[in-house]
């Protein structure tokens, strides 16, 4: 039984451009639109290198006399013969291509964040519209606890509703940018996580202003602050760039 190989171009940035199996040997690597791998590369020959079994059923790639030559990035003169064992990158011209066996072990897959695993994209929108009047209602209430004057509950509403506009038009700049990158509108989950952010915000004022009373003229206070401030923004931007 024949052995089976992956020939992998890569690009500029070392990501895998095209990838071809090999089943059927011998493969050939070049310009032409005969070879089994076709490079778009002005600096490999039309045949530039071919891949074969030797007799003891291993890989060997061959240079077919091309005029830039095959190199390896561990050798620094270019190579004729080449045996293929396990993963390694060749340079024909100015291509990188990397041969793998079939063999080779695969990461496991990452999770996909955008289309189901993500929080922005698992948000229902009556979620992220009670998560908003939750944060305007919490932004009234502590309005109302920080008053020494006599206020009004009609004042006390209408002077949170503003926090509303507010939280909309956060996530809709948030929601056009995922449309823009993405081809996804999610709104009500980029409502939810400012909404959100904008309720951690008040506890943790709250929770200052508790160790200031606690421990006045000390340094508690400004440090949770500061820590709490810097962790709150770096979890909303995750959550947003989710």
């Amino acid at each position: 039984m024949e052995p089976v190989a992956f020939i992998e171009v890569l690009d500029r940035r070392g990501h895998v451009a095209q990838r071809v199996r090999i089943d059927r040997f011998p493969g050939t690597i070049g310009r032409g639109y005969r070879n089994t791998v076709v490079v778009d590369d002005g600096y490999i020959c039309p045949e530039h290198a071919r891949l074969s079994v030797a007799d003891d059923g291993s890989l060997i790639l061959e240079d077919l006399g091309s005029v830039n030559g095959m190199w390896v990035s561990a050798r620094r003169e270019p190579v004729i013969r080449l045996p293929i064992g396990g993963r390694i990158e060749v340079r024909l011209g100015h291509t990188l291509l990397r041969l793998i066996g079939s063999s080779h072990e695969v990461p496991p897959a990452l999770a996909d964040r955008t289309t189901g695993a993500g929080f922005g994209s698992r948000v229902h929108p009556v979620i992220g519209l009670a998560l908003a009047l939750a944060a305007a209602a919490a932004t009234g209430l502590n309005s109302y606890l920080g008053e020494f004057d006599r206020v009004t509950l009609a004042k006390t509403v209408s002077g949170s509703l503003w926090i509303l506009p507010v939280l909309a038009a956060w996530a809709g700049a948030w929601a056009l940018a995922s449309r823009v990158v993405s081809h996804r509108f999610r709104f009500f989950g980029h409502l939810a996580a400012g909404s959100l952010a904008l309720l951690a915000g008040l506890g943790l004022s709250s929770l200052q202003g508790y160790l200031s009373f606690l421990f006045p003229g000390g340094w508690l206070d400004a440090a949770a602050g500061a820590l709490g401030g810097m962790a709150l923004i770096g979890i909303l931007l995750d959550r947003h760039l989710a």
